[in-house]
């Protein structure tokens, strides 16, 4: 039997969550206890088993059965359904690390709204990590153990984005690191020639790609140099 998106949507949506006022069994299928976000809800049957160790958490739940659910996500996420299971696995053990997992974190939680996955933003959550890790690499680090596994999500991902005509001036990731490297390479030159106006402009330049890809920003570091233009970053320069 079919099972129709429509009549699951809403409960396969993750309430906030402070709209929990008690530990109901509707809040345990979406949280683990600590309010830790679960990447997807438990399913009837696992529900079932958590509620027996925990007695008092009682009141009615929308759990839905493991069979039916499985079918949900096959047709709800289609193709994008084991890129995206790769990326709840990796943000679910490394998430900790650092802010630089949030937009794997964000493109990974298809639970978070009614809306179908976005291919572009799964797509880009990858391309994200495994540049992070090549830019490392490059230094001598060592490649992390889940490289392989978040590759090949990529080679799934950027298949789709190639099938579906999306164009690459916005999903390469690369091109745009090597745009920043070379635009902060001016800025630095303007500053050491003391062309506070150029720099100002190489900065504002490097801010507008660093909000379209906010990976970027860990990579292309400021911290240890003179920042006088820091405060117009933001800022467009008169022309």
């Amino acid at each position: 039997m079919d099972v129709d998106i429509e009549d699951f949507s809403s409960a396969a949506v993750r309430p906030d969550l402070y709209t929990f006022q008690e530990d109901t069994a509707e809040y345990h299928r979406w949280y683990e206890i600590g309010g830790r976000p679960r990447p997807e809800p438990l399913t009837r049957e696992a529900l079932s088993a958590l509620l027996e160790t925990i007695p008092h958490a009682g009141g009615p739940n929308a759990a839905i059965p493991a069979v039916e659910w499985e079918r949900f996500k096959d047709r709800k996420l289609g193709a994008l359904r084991a890129p995206i299971e790769t990326l709840q696995e990796l943000v679910q053990a490394n998430g900790h690390e650092g802010p630089w997992w949030e937009p794997a974190r964000q493109a990974a939680d298809w639970c978070g709204a009614v809306e179908p996955p976005s291919l572009a933003a799964v797509n880009a959550a990858l391309e994200g990590l495994l540049l992070r890790v090549e830019h490392f690499a490059q230094d001598g680090s060592s490649r992390p153990s889940w490289h392989e596994k978040a590759a090949a999500a990529l080679d799934v991902t950027a298949a789709l984005a190639r099938k579906a005509g999306m164009a690459p001036g916005w999903l390469n990731l690369y091109e745009a690191y090597y745009r920043l490297q070379e635009k902060h390479d001016q800025y630095c030159l303007s500053l050491a020639n003391g062309d506070s106006e150029s720099a100002r402009l190489w900065r504002y330049e490097v801010a507008q790609i660093e909000r379209l890809f906010p990976v970027l920003k860990e990579l292309v570091d400021f911290d240890n140099e003179e920042r006088p233009m820091a405060a117009f970053a933001d800022t467009c320069p008169a022309l």
